[in-house]
């Protein structure tokens, strides 16, 4: 017997713009990620530090993007939520 599962899966990554010379490279500090279940609306989310020390110089802005992640996360929870309830 086949019995399939769908997740909802989001990533994401907190940014921060170096300098490396003459060049302005983007780099990841934190690495996002959040899985919502279909089946269950079970959520599991994942946050990890990249670099550390572009992370503590950065901590603000990553927070502010931890926090953005979050809200993105509650958004599909609730749009799943919503389908679920026309179904």
């Amino acid at each position: 017997m086949l019995r399939v599962y769908k997740n909802i899966t989001i990533t994401g990554n907190s940014i921060i713009q170096t300098k490396e010379g003459e060049v302005t490279v983007d780099r990841p500090a934190v690495y996002f990620n959040a899985t919502i279940s279909t089946e269950d609306g079970r959520v599991n989310t994942n946050m990890s530090v990249q670099e550390t020390t572009l992370y503590e110089a950065n901590k603000a802005q990553c927070r502010a993007d931890e926090d953005e992640f979050r809200t993105l996360v509650r958004q599909a929870e609730d749009e799943l939520k919503k389908e679920d309830a026309g179904a």
